[in-house]
């Protein structure tokens, strides 16, 4: 890690990451794993070996992990800026940042100007290709012209001037600077049984899978207890002074203690350890 902050010229307190990830897990985004500081990469590549994972199956991805300060996803690195601005469109990519129609048009918009430069088809040909490399499906098309008329108004904008730009507009999103995970809960039959936990900064936030809108939130300050297992996770909060359990099905429970743990010793400083992973939890085969 540090050789690659040295050599892109990145703050080693960025907080970036290699992540271990496996294409068999869906969806994608859910069988990412953060590798731990005392981790070798080949000890991971081996172990990929021995399990007969194939390059196609299992790579390792380097990523910002932590997004702290009031500007994070603003970089007056290039190479910073660039790791950013494709982090953000596989995360769109991929349905982990849900965005509104008007948003998806102007995403699209800067990023044919990203890669194809100042608008000349007629029907805003470039746009919609663009749109189909960094949106995910949707039931209805974008509206051509719309994303013409919005390419236009980039004339003139540098690559690079169009992904601050894509980095701006996603500043105002509430998941943007989040980590997604998929979860399941059985406590209550108000809400859908698949639920996402977004953690960031400031706390946690339960979902609607595919939705924007918190069902409940809780501040890194409420947290009285985080204690995860191979497959469960326990969190006990504290609101009006009143306690709570929450207990929340998911795979990654270590990699999701180990996050809200890192979160608020950037926040506050050092805390007593998370729980340890047990040895080759989050190993995965083809």
């Amino acid at each position: 890690m540090n050789y690659i902050s040295v050599n892109f010229h990145l703050d080693p307190l960025n907080r970036y990451a290699l992540y271990e990830v496996c294409a068999n897990s869906t969806p994608a985004g859910t069988g990412e794993r953060a590798l731990a500081g005392s981790e070798r990469v080949g000890d991971v590549l081996a172990r990929w070996e021995k399990a007969g994972a194939t390059a196609a199956s299992c790579r390792l991805v380097f990523k910002k992990r932590l997004f702290l300060g009031e500007r994070p996803l603003q970089s007056e690195c290039v190479a910073e800026m660039e790791l950013l601005y494709y982090q953000l469109l596989h995360a769109i990519r991929h349905d982990r940042l849900p965005i509104e129609t008007d948003e998806a048009v102007m995403v699209a918009a800067l990023h044919a100007q990203v890669v194809s430069g100042e608008c000349s088809g007629e029907g805003g040909e470039e746009c919609l290709a663009a749109a189909r490399a960094v949106l995910p499906p949707r039931p209805t098309p974008l509206p051509a012209p719309a994303l013409r008329l919005h390419h236009l108004a980039l004339r003139g904008t540098p690559p690079h001037a169009a992904m601050q730009r894509a980095l701006t507009l996603a500043a105002s999103w509430p998941l943007a600077r989040t980590t997604v995970f998929d979860v399941m809960q059985s406590f209550t039959s108000n809400w859908p049984r698949a639920l996402w936990l977004a953690v960031d900064a400031r706390g946690l936030t339960l979902l609607r899978r595919g939705s924007r809108s918190a069902l409940v939130s809780h501040d890194h300050d409420q947290l009285l207890a985080v204690s995860p297992a191979p497959r469960a996770l326990l969190l006990v909060t504290r609101a009006d002074r009143k306690h709570a359990k929450l207990v929340l099905s998911t795979d990654q429970a270590y990699q999701i203690a180990t996050l809200i743990k890192d979160y608020i010793e950037a926040v506050r400083g050092p805390v007593s350890p998370a729980v340890a992973e047990p040895s080759g939890a989050g190993a995965r085969t083809s």
